[in-house]
Order: C-alpha cells, then sequence, then structure tokens
C-alpha cells in the first residue's frame, strides 16, 4: 500500500469512524488523514444550502485561514461551488477543481488561499442532505506535488470510509433526536 503499514491504515480508519461517533474526535482523524496523504492541512466543513458555514474543523490553518474562510471565503471558494453540485462521494483534485479557474476566482485564490499557502485542493463530498452538504477539503502548500501526481489511489481508498462514517453521524444524529423526542412526549404523558 504504497509504503504504508496495515496498522497505520487501520488506525486512520479507525480515526474516522470514531470521529463519527464522538464530534471532538473529528481534529484527531483530520490530522491522521493529512498525515496519511501527505497534506499541510485539512478541513472537514459542513454548509447549510444558505451558505452558512453550520460545522467547521480544521488541522494546521493559523486562526486568521480559519477565521477568514469561515466569514468570507467559503462563499467564493471554487471547491465548494464544485462540490455543491457533485455526487456523494465524488473526489475533485487539483486542476479540476481549482487550478482550471484560478482566473475565474481571482479573489479566492489571490487574496485567500496564496496568502495562506495553499496551492493545491483536494475535496470530497462525503454527504448530502436537504438542508446541507459535508465536505472534506485536504491541501497542500506550494512547493509540494499535486494530489493527482502522489495521493489519489490514498485518497480513494479512504474515501468510502470517509462517506460511511458522514452517513453513520447523520444517522445517529437523527437517532439522538428522535430518542429525545421521545423521552420527551413518555415525560409529558
Amino acid at each position: 500500500m504504497a509504503n504504508l503499514g496495515i496498522d497505520e491504515y487501520d488506525a486512520v480508519v479507525s480515526s474516522i469512524y470514531q470521529s463519527s461517533l464522538e464530534v471532538g474526535d473529528t481534529p484527531d482523524a483530520l490530522q491522521r488523514i493529512a498525515a496519511l496523504v501527505g497534506c499541510t492541512g485539512a478541513s472537514l466543513i459542513r454548509i447549510a444550502t444558505s451558505g452558512e458555514i453550520l460545522e467547521f474543523h480544521a488541522y494546521n490553518h493559523s486562526s486568521a485561514a480559519q477565521s477568514d474562510y469561515g466569514a468570507h471565503y467559503h462563499r467564493v471558494d471554487p471547491g465548494v461551488q464544485w462540490i455543491a453540485t457533485a455526487a456523494v462521494g465524488e473526489l475533485g483534485m487539483d486542476t479540476a477543481a481549482f487550478d482550471a479557474r484560478n482566473p475565474a476566482h481571482r479573489e479566492y485564490v489571490y487574496d485567500f488561499c496564496y496568502r495562506h499557502n495553499i496551492r493545491y485542493v483536494a475535496g470530497l463530498k462525503t454527504l448530502q442532505t436537504p438542508d446541507s452538504l459535508t465536505l472534506i477539503s485536504l491541501q497542500r502548500g506550494a512547493g509540494m506535488p499535486a494530489f493527482r501526481e502522489n495521493g489519489e489511489l490514498l485518497l480513494n481508498r479512504i474515501r468510502p470510509h470517509l462517506v460511511r462514517a458522514a452517513l453513520l453521524q447523520a444517522q445517529l444524529g437523527t437517532a439522538t433526536t428522535r430518542q429525545g423526542l421521545a423521552e420527551s412526549a413518555l415525560d409529558k404523558l
């Protein structure tokens, strides 16, 4: 598995599922995914259909980068625009979703990415609901290889786990909500 031990791969996959059970474990999962794929940064983002960020976890991004992205740049991010129309489980990377749109998205690329050393981006849509979409975004800085040159195989190997974990988290959230409603109704009775 491209110099990857089975124990290391198992640890990454286990952390992905653990993060779906306990949101507090999401930073650990992002760190493990970034190490596996060789990224300088990683993010999990859940965005409402209205465009507001509902959930945002980042690994190895400065507080300034996180603040800038959350306040404005997620709205002009070409990767988010691409993921909004992509199928769940679809992976977009590098020139397919980023460089080809560079001239059309100057504000995002020049004002945000260059300032925060983001050169290559890979994104995966992990969940779509009527109200929101969830994605994993992986970033590499200047001087690193593009994902399609190095990392695509590993991304494809963990892709089904990321999608299943997001679905599991959504189902658990729905079950917890239903349980709370049932308990409330029983209390009233």
